[in-house]
């Protein structure tokens, strides 16, 4: 038993007041049956006869005279403790108690803890007497305690929480949809959503509160929790409630053990006042501020938004409306009390002021302070941090599927198959360049092998960015043919060759050389080639009877002949031109020219390379049907690391040091005390009823 914990309020009927909120207890009934139980006290110690057949009835009224002043929480608690006389013979009569009644040092030791905490005369009365005192010496009040627990951890903040929820949805959304385009769009919308949902109940929360908190305040409740203010490292939770069995950060657990021991109602699972009576839930499943899943405090409140007609006519006329909400409560003697909960969270109606903030319900004492409120926890998870949190994790959980799905291949896409890619390139180009080396050539040699390096850069310079598909030879004829250069695409080895090769005289066998073209362009045959056999001439050849069946090869491996007549015979142009068009028309062709000398075919090659690198123009398609699988994501998973740790660490328990078996106390008294451990602690007295109940 021992003091009431400070956030608990005292029964009371109606709309009267309650007890607890006189600010003075001077002339007070608690304090008058207080010193009439300190007087019987002496009166008992002083007389033996009287001590051994009367101390137990007298311990027991010092007993319930002491909880009921504490329970009444005067601003003079203090003063009437500390004014209370012969305070050394109370104690002993205390010791006396232990020594000659064995079974009462439970109760002892609980008037000892109450007395002296907050009170510096009665310890040191307590230290004075027993140092002074052999036969008190012999009393052990503080054998058989458990040993006191570490201060309750803090919990696991969110941001940890989303950090390790990144660490799993990263490997997961990336690896599992693969290639499946449907499947993908799927989580894509999925993702979407989470996050729509999480902005619009932040947007709902701001912009339509008492809509937000009339659904909240709904439920059941549980009444005697500490609330405990956390920082912005555990948002989106505001506070700690921590439940009776609980120390709160900062209190001394043996504190915190006997007030929630006097605060828990009768029913929790044994007798009021015991610390055994009801387990720590924060202590099972996984602990974590607004508790994703452990076992629920018992409840004692309950919650229903809207009343019937009849019962609104008790309402005043401004009250009529969707806030408000019957409350029943036996522990303060409502009975279906109205109450009005605003926008603002403020609860009116009621004798007490009360607020709600979506987690909890805090009822005002008389001065008016947070800290002297009563809490009211909320059961379940229609609490507003649980939702906020649970918002916030699914969230983020999209987001990461969203960046998933379109940022890693094969991204996003609303037809499934594999990627296609279509632009626009030119074909590689095969040039051989045949030249005309016999006597009627002269000073035009030169001039040829000029026109020819002219149009190697004229198709290098019309190619641009692909300029490194042009591949190139060079070849003379005569009376023999003569390769100087096979095909490369080393345009410039091309160009030195035909500038600095000799020039070959004798006759115009242009057969033997057509033939030499085709056999250097047939070694590139088959790779989709744009492939032109530049033949330049001043004269007829001296082998017309082979020409034609050398120029049909040469079409027949789908080369084309390229003239340029440098002569001034017009018969001789029209039959070069034939071989190389064909029927086409002469305006129509760009396979043929005619020039007068080789500076007019200076002019023409850059038009003419244009004109044959256009016709290399094609469409090149890409099908990509390989599906890329990031198992650099699963580096990701180290990010649980941190949580876990940290949820270690709250479930780690240090090993409890032995108890020590040595006692000071007589052989006698060790024996009853364990005839005690086995009977357990005394019956609890009678108490009203605290259970409490919101409808």
């Amino acid at each position: 038993r021992g003091p009431r914990p400070t956030q608990d309020v005292e029964p009371r009927g109606g709309a009267h007041a309650s007890p607890a909120m006189a600010s003075s207890g001077v002339g007070s009934p608690q304090a008058a049956e207080w010193q009439a139980a300190v007087a019987a006290a002496l009166e008992c110690a002083n007389n033996r006869g009287k001590f051994a057949n009367e101390s137990e009835g007298v311990l027991g009224r010092l007993d319930r005279a002491l909880t009921l002043l504490q329970k009444q929480k005067f601003s003079d608690e203090a003063a009437i403790l500390e004014g209370t006389a012969s305070k050394q013979q109370v104690v002993h009569f205390l010791m006396d108690c232990v020594r000659n009644r064995f079974l009462a040092w439970r109760k002892v030791s609980f008037l000892k803890d109450a007395l002296t905490k907050g009170h510096p005369q009665w310890s040191k009365a307590f230290k004075d007497h027993v140092a002074g005192c052999p036969t008190c010496q012999t009393v052990d009040l503080a054998r058989d305690k458990p040993v006191p627990r570490p201060d309750t951890k803090w919990p696991i903040p969110c941001a940890l929480e989303l950090l390790a929820a990144c660490g799993v949805a990263l490997p997961l959304f990336a690896l599992g949809p693969g290639c499946n385009c449907l499947l993908r769009l799927v989580l894509f919308l999925i993702g979407l959503l989470c996050v729509l949902l999480w902005l619009a109940f932040e947007g709902l929360f701001r912009w339509r509160r008492a809509f937000v908190l009339h659904r909240l305040v709904r439920g059941r409740y549980a009444i005697g929790h500490t609330r405990v203010e956390v920082s912005r490292a555990w948002f989106p939770m505001r506070a700690l409630l921590m439940d009776p069995t609980t120390n709160p950060p900062g209190v001394p657990p043996d504190a915190a053990r006997r007030a929630s021991a006097a605060a828990r109602p009768e029913s929790a699972g044994g007798r009021r006042g015991s610390p055994e009576a009801e387990p720590n839930h924060r202590e099972r499943g996984c602990i974590s501020f607004g508790e994703w899943w452990c076992d629920k405090p018992v409840s004692h409140a309950a919650i229903r938004m809207g009343v019937a007609v009849a019962t609104r006519e008790r309402l005043p006329s401004d009250d009529q409306g969707g806030g408000t909400m019957l409350v029943e409560c036996s522990r303060h003697g409502w009975s279906g009390e109205l109450a009005r909960l605003n926008a603002e969270g403020k609860i009116t109606g009621l004798p007490h002021a009360g607020s709600f903030d979506g987690d909890c319900i805090l009822w005002q004492r008389g001065s008016g302070s947070d800290s002297n409120a009563e809490v009211w926890a909320k059961v379940g998870c229609n609490r507003l941090t649980w939702v906020r949190k649970l918002l916030l994790l699914l969230a983020t959980v999209g987001c990461i599927i969203v960046v998933a799905i379109v940022g890693i291949p094969p991204g996003l896409h609303l037809q499934c198959g594999p990627s296609i890619s279509i632009f626009k390139t030119k074909s590689p180009l095969d040039l051989f360049f045949l030249l005309d080396s016999s006597g009627s050539i002269t000073s035009e040699w030169e001039n040829e092998k000029a026109a020819t390096v002219s149009m190697i850069d004229a198709f290098a310079k019309a190619y641009g960015t692909w300029a490194d598909r042009v591949n190139a030879g060079v070849g003379q004829f005569s009376s023999k043919t003569y390769l100087e250069e096979a095909l490369t695409n080393d345009l410039e080895k091309v160009k030195a060759t035909a500038s600095a090769m000799p020039q070959r005289s004798g006759g115009t066998d242009m057969a033997p050389g057509l033939d030499l073209c085709r056999t250097q362009l047939a070694t590139q045959a088959g790779k989709d080639h744009a492939q032109v056999c530049v033949l330049i001439t001043d004269g007829e050849a001296s082998d017309p009877g082979q020409l034609p069946d050398a120029i049909a090869q040469l079409r027949a491996t789908k080369v084309n002949l390229m003239g340029i007549y440098v002569g001034n015979t017009a018969t001789d142009a029209d039959k070069l031109r034939e071989y190389a068009c064909g029927s086409s028309s002469a305006a129509d062709c760009i396979w043929f020219a005619k020039v007068a000398d080789f500076n007019e075919l200076q002019g023409r090659i850059a038009q003419i390379a244009a004109s044959v690198a256009e016709k290399s123009d094609k469409q090149e398609t890409i099908i990509d049907r390989t599906c890329v699988h990031p198992l650099w994501t699963l580096w990701a998973l180290f990010l649980i690391i941190p949580a876990l740790l940290w949820w270690i660490w709250l479930h780690f328990k240090p090993r409890s040091p032995p108890p020590d078996t040595a006692h000071r106390a007589p052989q006698r008294l060790r024996l009853a005390g364990a005839n005690e451990a086995r009977t357990g602690a005394p019956p609890a007295q009678d108490a009203p009823n605290r259970k409490c109940a919101i409808l």
